[in-house]
């Protein structure tokens, strides 16, 4: 019963796969938020026609902060409870001739997906 409870805080949860999308895409904005990171729009994808009791929700969004702030959103993301993997990344530099006593501007494009466990 233990490893079940210890499983179950590593999942999102929800009673469909949109209201789990929508946790995760929570998540990500309020992990945004509390690294410093600026978070774009977010698009929630879930899997409605292959809904199981355990299913994969995805959100797609853009972030943008220096090395210093997204590396800390990352490791947060993926380090947290419940888990989220990063299945794609790409960073693009703002603007690469700025001032080299200036952080640099960095816009990250990304995919997070977690596993939700439906139902009460």
């Amino acid at each position: 019963m233990r490893r079940r409870a210890a499983l179950d805080q590593l999942l999102l949860g929800g009673d469909s796969p949109s209201a789990a999308a929508a946790q995760l895409a929570s998540l990500v904005s309020t992990t945004a938020a509390q690294c410093g990171a600026e978070i774009g729009t977010i698009d929630v994808r879930d899997d409605t026609a292959h809904a199981r009791r355990e299913t994969v929700v995805l959100v797609t969004t853009s972030v943008v902060g220096d090395a210093e702030t997204l590396t800390h959103f990352l490791a947060s993301l993926e380090s947290g409870s419940p888990r989220v993997a990063i299945r794609s990344f790409t960073l693009i530099s703002s603007d690469p001739t700025s001032a080299p006593n200036q952080p640099e501007v960095l816009h990250a494009d990304l995919v997070a997906v977690a596993l939700a466990r439906l139902g009460p």
